[in-house]
């Protein structure tokens, strides 16, 4: 599995209407009673387009998951103080129950490990159950994956 994020993808790749297509999906569906959800009632009203560029600019981004010419999956995530805040774990509907939400999300980690200043992420405030799941499956491999994993509070240290 090779990965991009969204700003790392160029019009003239061939993915580049699939991931313009998932990315505006993912924004125009909020997970509810999410952070993001208060996010989007500001700015539902605004071209898909200008949604984007609005959200890039708040230090969002998405880690897009890819074989050739097909588009897996995506962890969307946002840069805080304290770390990156990952929100959405989504595979494509084709690829679901395939397993590449594993793969994804160590390649999330190496990503996390190579690129955010506090070498950190939080899965999710607890309102996603396939976030709540990533992360238990994280605890129980953390040794393994040289991992830091706080179950409680869902973060996950990649020093």
């Amino acid at each position: 599995m090779q990965t991009k994020t969204l700003t790392e993808f160029k019009p003239t790749d061939t993915l580049y209407k699939k991931v313009i297509k998932a990315t505006y999906y993912q924004i125009n569906h909020p997970n509810p009673g999410s952070k993001f959800e208060e996010v989007y009632e500001q700015i539902k009203h605004l071209p898909d387009e200008t949604k984007m560029a609005v959200l890039l600019q708040a230090g969002n981004n998405i880690l897009f998951g890819y074989e050739g010419d097909n588009l897996l999956g995506l962890f969307a995530y946002q840069q805080h103080e304290d770390g990156w805040h990952m929100f959405r774990a989504w595979v494509m509907p084709e690829h679901r129950k395939k397993g590449h939400i594993w793969p994804l999300t160590k390649k999330y980690l190496e990503h996390t490990r190579e690129n955010c200043p506090q070498k950190r992420t939080r899965l999710s405030q607890g309102n996603d159950e396939t976030l709540i799941r990533i992360v238990d499956m994280l605890h129980k491999h953390q040794d393994h994956l040289k991992l830091k994993v706080d179950k409680e509070t869902y973060w996950v240290e990649t020093p």
